[in-house]
């Protein structure tokens, strides 16, 4: 079930107090209508009822989808992800046998997971593929800083996976990344020590750890035992 509570926000423009509602988790299988509201960020901005600002409130959210089975945690706090990290009990083990279990730090990654889960991907793949994307953007446009990329969802006419770039200079862009390429990483990934769904942390560093430790190497001792079985 969703469970919800009110509080107060002090409205960073004008100084005055206003009533928040703040979702503590959310199930879009028994309240679908929850969903669009996360995706669109309705459930985190706050519209000051005196001076009509919008404001992006950062609080810590479950986002549960019984259908699908997974689970995607936005922690804002330390401690409570420490919490989780730690987690031995038997019913988070059993939680984390049936659901894919994700912590992410903000409203963007929260809402790029549920596209990435509600694809039918796997999102370790994902983020081996921006790895690349942030590699190949890095190396055409060196002036341009690279801010953050995006999964923006499918594109079936192309037959690839939409990524978006912010960049400090640029407009935010798109590229299609193949999907034969990405079924080509995913199957990498499979042979080597790296690929495990129970990753609770699934991001840029762990991207980086991977591609570090020689996931796509042909040298890669893993690789190589798992092709031999």
């Amino acid at each position: 079930m969703s469970m919800s509570k009110i509080v107060n926000i002090s409205c960073p423009a004008c100084k005055k107090e206003g009533e928040f509602e703040i979702w503590e988790s959310v199930n879009v299988t028994l309240q679908p209508e929850l969903r669009n509201k996360i995706m669109n960020r309705e459930l985190f901005t706050y519209v000051c009822p005196h001076c009509k600002q919008n404001i992006v409130v950062a609080y810590s959210c479950l986002y549960h989808d019984m259908e699908k089975k997974f689970m995607v945690y936005l922690i804002n706090k330390d401690e409570e992800k420490d919490k989780l990290l730690n987690v031995e009990d038997e019913q988070m083990q059993k939680i984390l046998k049936e659901y894919r279990v994700r912590i992410v730090p903000g409203v963007s990654t929260l809402v790029e997971k549920v596209g990435i889960f509600e694809s039918g991907l796997d999102d370790q793949t994902v983020e081996l593929c921006k790895a690349f994307l942030y590699n190949q953007f890095t190396e055409s446009k060196p002036s341009n800083p690279l801010l953050a990329i995006y999964f923006g969802g499918m594109n079936e006419e192309q037959n690839g996976l939409e990524f978006y770039f912010i960049s400090e200079k640029e407009d935010p862009c798109m590229t299609v990344f193949p999907r034969n390429m990405y079924e080509e990483m995913l199957n990498d990934l499979k042979k080597s020590k790296f690929y495990n769904p129970s990753e609770m942390e699934v991001n840029s560093q762990w991207a980086k750890t991977a591609l570090f430790g020689g996931v796509f190497s042909k040298n890669n001792p893993e690789n190589t035992e798992k092709k031999d079985k």
